[in-house]
């Protein structure tokens, strides 16, 4: 988790990035609107690219428990083929994000070589129950990973409500206004008009 960047420091990076340089320098509406944009995309990408990751994450997961349930139901040496195909697909899906991290790459290890013990008169629920437990650091790990990103994208659709009332609120001033003025230049149009 500490690779990466919470969304709150994203904000607060957007925060001081749409300060004024200087104190005398007074950047322009468009200015601020393109760093508003440039920071809320990259608020956006860093989102999606842990959606990414997690998702990747959940692949092996659901691939290791497949092979849980390989030795669980089927006959015991079948049972182990299918679970060390689950593992070495769990693996291909792995390598192919070098974020993944050490602990997925010890996991499936640990599971391989769980799945290959020969423990004589063991039931198929019986190895499933070991392999599962080598399995059980990485639904740690990931929960806490879904729980980082769900906080982040509550504080990120947080901000955009945030944005969204203070643009409604501009836009109801404004529309206030048109339609004072509108009714001072009807006013002035018809004194004009008597006259």
């Amino acid at each position: 988790m500490n690779r990466q960047l919470p969304v709150l420091a994203l904000v607060v990076s957007a925060l001081l990035n749409a300060l004024p340089l200087a104190a005398q320098e007074e950047p322009t509406f468009v200015s601020q609107m393109n760093v508003a944009r440039r920071n809320l995309a990259a608020i956006d990408s860093a989102l999606a690219k842990q959606e990414r990751e997690l998702s990747r994450y959940l692949e092996v997961l659901f691939k290791l428990q497949d092979g849980a349930r390989q030795l669980a139901k089927a006959a015991p040496m079948t049972g182990r083929d299918a679970a060390l195909d689950s593992v070495e697909e769990a693996r291909a899906i792995a390598e192919t994000d070098p974020e993944m991290g050490p602990l997925v790459f010890e996991t499936l290890d640990r599971c391989r070589i769980e799945v290959e013990k020969n423990v004589i008169g063991e039931s198929g629920p019986a190895a499933a129950a070991r392999y599962l437990r080598e399995i059980l650091k990485l639904e740690e790990e990931a929960n806490g990973r879904f729980s980082f990103f769900v906080n982040q994208v509550d504080q990120y659709q947080t901000l955009i409500r945030g944005i969204e009332s203070g643009a409604n609120q501009h836009l109801l001033v404004a529309s206030q206004a048109l339609a004072r003025l509108y009714v001072l230049h009807s006013f002035a149009l018809s004194t004009r008009d008597e006259h």
